[in-house]
This record gives structure tokens, sequence and C-alpha cells, in this order.
């Protein structure tokens, strides 16, 4: 599950899930400051893929604490993988694929 709170300059926001390499899932930009966003991504348990998060941030001066209280937080099977209040990501984290649920699972 990718879960985001906006700052108080959500058109400056925008993020994206990547599998292997292909962009799977994608939000902002936002118009509502302030706003809880929340999106799911389900893929097989059996595969094994590489996954990616990156968030962005245009102004470039991240998503919290001087212009509101905007954060990120990234789970992959109720697991917190990746959070923070700053979106200056300059690369994607490969994040670890589960290998426990044999059936579908939620991203994150």
């Amino acid at each position: 599950m990718v879960e985001l709170l906006t700052d108080n300059y959500p058109g400056e926001t925008s993020w994206e899930v990547l599998i292997d390499g292909d962009v799977v899932l994608s939000g902002g930009p936002y118009s509502e400051a302030g706003a809880l966003i929340q999106d799911t991504l389900c893929f097989a348990g059996s595969d094994e893929p590489c996954i990616q998060f990156e968030i962005f941030d245009s102004y470039g001066d991240g998503i919290c604490c001087g212009y509101g209280q905007g954060y990120y937080s990234v789970s992959l099977d109720g697991q917190v993988m990746a959070s923070g209040e700053n979106s200056e990501t300059p690369a994607a984290r490969c994040l670890p694929a589960p290998r426990a649920k044999p059936a579908t699972m939620p991203f994150p």
C-alpha cells in the first residue's frame, strides 16, 4: 500500500511504483492540501519482481515541515518498506518481494 499525506503544495508531488522497470501505479500531482491518499497494487505471490518506489517534488523542497506536514509510507504485506517526509529520492530503492504467500497479495 502506498500512503501519502500531501503538504500545502500538493501540485508539486507525484510518485511511481515500478515492477521490473515498468510503471504499474502512479499518482499526482494533487490538488488538495492535507489530503490522505492511499493506493494498493496486487500481484501474484509466486512472482519475485524488483519493486521500486519513487516520490518526486517538482519544487525540490520536500513534502514536510516548512510547508505542511506531508509524509509517505510504502508497505508490503503489512510491513513498512519505505517512509519519510522528504520527496527528494534521487534513485529508486529495490524493495524485497515477499516469498511466503502463494496467492495474491497487496503491494504494499
